[in-house]
């Protein structure tokens, strides 16, 4: 795969859910892909965050109940739809 001067082929980015981003985190690294996963990541600042989000080339959001209601989740979508 190409990487087109990408730092990940893969954000995973969770409100909930975290038994199900930590399963495809590990099932697509081990497949060979990159992936920013904010459970295995140093920099949770919004740029951090940010910075994820914009050198990635799929954005995967797993949505839950309470997503739109947490600010930095919203964030995440708005860096998605920007980049």
């Amino acid at each position: 795969m190409g990487s087109y001067g990408l730092t990940a082929d893969w954000y995973g980015a969770q409100a909930t859910g975290q038994d199900q981003c930590k399963w495809l985190y590990e099932k697509l690294t081990q497949a060979g892909y990159t992936v920013w996963y904010d459970m295995e990541e140093e920099n949770l600042t919004a740029r951090g965050m940010e910075e994820g989000v914009s050198q990635c080339r799929v954005v995967l959001i797993f949505l839950s109940d309470g997503y739109f209601t947490r600010p930095f989740c919203v964030k995440e979508l708005r860096w998605a739809k920007l980049y």
